[in-house]
């Protein structure tokens, strides 16, 4: 798969909206209410199987499953599983539920990652970005509900830039593309990416 222009050049990659048919999969996770498992080669291919398998298991509205996204930095790719709860999601993806933190990359989008996955040494760690934050190791994606905040289906991925190095982080921060992670207090700014102490 070719990088696109603008998200870190021939060093990165990414995924998205606009190249879901080139990497993406439904896997069914042994001991989960997961029923699909097949490379899916089209969105709307995607969205049909996975309603398709619910119905055939007999899983209504009464019977919750969220379609979740899972980022792999070291793998390079974003795959699909669904849980009935989103601590399945994260143990599936290696997260301890007591040390996780929650974002919202774009509007109606969560991601969940581990507390401490910035502080990790860059030359021991995998990255990634969506937007313009910058984001440590495997992560969980899904979709919320804005008046209930119950999660929902991620039906269609964001675009997700998955960077090799700090040397290309510190290139993409050069260029205005992406953020440098910073903790500030009181204006003065406390700790900042690659410092590995805080």
């Amino acid at each position: 798969m070719q990088p696109l222009d603008g998200c870190g050049g021939a060093r990165s990659r990414i995924i998205g909206a606009g190249l879901f048919h080139h990497h993406v999969a439904l896997r069914s996770v042994e001991g989960s209410h997961s029923w699909v498992d097949y490379l899916i080669l089209d969105c709307h291919e995607a969205v049909t199987a996975l309603i398709w398998g619910r119905e055939a298991k007999g899983v209504g509205k009464e019977q919750l499953v969220v379609l979740f996204g899972i980022i792999d930095p070291l793998q390079k790719n974003v795959t699909y599983a669904d849980f009935p709860d989103i601590r399945d999601a994260y143990a599936h993806v290696g997260l301890d539920a007591i040390r996780t933190e929650h974002g919202i990359p774009l509007h109606g989008l969560c991601i969940v990652v581990d507390a401490f996955s910035l502080f990790v040494a860059p030359q021991r760690q995998h990255y990634f970005a969506i937007g313009n934050k910058l984001f440590a190791g495997r992560a969980v994606l899904y979709k919320y509900d804005p008046e209930t905040g119950e999660p929902r289906d991620l039906l269609v991925p964001p675009k997700v830039c998955f960077l090799p190095d700090r040397k290309e982080i510190e290139r993409m921060i050069e260029l205005g593309l992406i953020d440098r992670p910073q903790i500030a207090a009181g204006g003065a700014v406390k700790w900042e990416w690659p410092d590995p102490d805080w």
